[in-house]
């Protein structure tokens, strides 16, 4: 029995599923609930695993019966089209072990690939650990983080990740040096379907206030240049070789530019803001828009940062 053979047979997933402990399962989940820009058609199958054995299991289940699995964190960088995403939707957002190995002078933090950057700051702040303030008001989770080498104020996270636990789509777990990872520009650069279980991140010592300080200056600088309280997916697009997206969209005359429920943030150029009427259709229109206009004026062709998943909705006349 294969997904593509009963894809809304809901008795007989359930019956699957019922032999893997830890999974709580949703059909026809709007995936507008999890994402940040509060934008998405249903999953057919929305699985959260308790535990990295139970997630590991379910992707041994979905390989056996060539199910589609899309695996999301936070939904922080994601566009999901109106027509919602086929087959298995894994949320890692209960993966989010968190545990210190500290030494004198530095730390290691293990932390589940499902942990909000949000949690682990605090952590930090309450520990004293130092190195992540950088991550400041970035709403995903650790494993996106990772996989997208996530950065801020010259810093990304490639600069932390000391190794990581890994599990492919088949459940085949392993560990990887921090230093065998080939990261660049928003990419982590591994190639193959590869998810994050955990990180070990390494972290300098501080005092606890230090700490705090830092988050919060970070945070405060972060709101006064991005629109931080919006519905939003982050960086719409790249920045291109030695310039700015942003400048490039402003210079377009594009920022504040308006499809259906969806505008140019007046805050950030490179920012696409949902006033919660928003759809996919227009998000993705706007972009072209954009797109083109920066390619009428500057003569360059920028590309999408944020990742665009799922199926265009069928219109019937």
């Amino acid at each position: 029995m294969t997904m593509n053979a009963s894809p809304f047979n809901q008795d007989w997933w359930n019956r699957k599923f019922s032999k893997v402990p830890g999974l709580e399962v949703r059909f026809d989940e709007s995936m507008s609930r999890h994402t940040t820009l509060s934008i998405g058609g249903p999953a057919d199958i929305y699985v959260l695993p308790d535990t990295e054995a139970s997630f590991e299991d379910l992707l041994g289940l979905a390989d056996r019966e060539q199910a589609p699995v899309t695996v999301v964190g936070g939904g922080s960088n994601l566009l999901v089209q109106d027509g919602g995403i086929e087959g298995i939707v894994v949320s890692l957002r209960r993966l989010a072990r968190l545990e210190e190995h500290a030494e004198r002078d530095a730390g290691i933090l293990v932390a589940g690939g499902g942990l909000s950057l949000a949690r682990l700051l605090r952590f930090c702040a309450e520990r004293g650990y130092t190195g992540l303030e950088w991550a400041s008001g970035i709403p995903g989770l650790l494993g996106g983080a990772v996989r997208m080498n996530a950065g801020s104020f010259g810093f990304e996270m490639k600069d932390s990740v000391e190794s990581l636990s890994l599990v492919d789509r088949s459940g085949r777990t392993h560990r990887i040096p921090g230093s065998e990872i080939p990261f660049r520009y928003r990419d982590w650069g591994l190639e193959g379907d590869r998810f994050v279980l955990a990180a070990n991140l390494s972290v300098g010592l501080a005092e606890p206030v230090d700490v705090l300080n830092r988050i919060t200056l970070y945070l405060e600088e972060k709101r006064q240049r991005q629109p931080v309280s919006d519905r939003s997916a982050g960086s719409v697009f790249r920045n291109p070789p030695d310039g700015s997206a942003w400048k490039l969209i402003d210079e377009a005359g594009m920022r504040g530019a308006v499809e259906g429920g969806v505008r140019v943030s007046e805050t950030h150029a490179n920012f696409f803001v949902n006033d919660g009427t928003g759809t996919a259709e227009q998000f993705s229109a706007l972009l072209d828009r954009v797109k083109r206009a920066v390619e009428e004026t500057a003569g360059v062709r920028l590309e999408p940062e944020i990742h665009i998943l799922g199926r265009v909705r069928s219109i019937h006349v």
